[in-house]
């Protein structure tokens, strides 16, 4: 009972568009390699994306917050 309490407490938590990517990328590419290691490279990849490659994952952050 107190872990489903923890569970629906924490998933209505909004993810960034930063979260987003970071996760349809830890999803698809590397799902067992490292958080730590992958938030690296992540991170940096995310910096280098332009705007336009950015932008879905700021509209599906925007309806999150909706």
């Amino acid at each position: 009972m107190i872990l489903s309490a923890f569970r629906a407490r924490y998933h209505t938590h909004r993810l960034s568009a930063y979260m987003l990517y970071f996760r349809a990328k830890h999803q698809a590419q590397k799902p067992d390699e490292k958080v730590t290691d992958f938030a690296k490279v992540t991170g940096a990849e995310w910096k280098a994306l332009s705007d336009q490659d950015k932008q879905p994952f700021h509209e599906s952050a925007k309806k999150q917050r909706d």
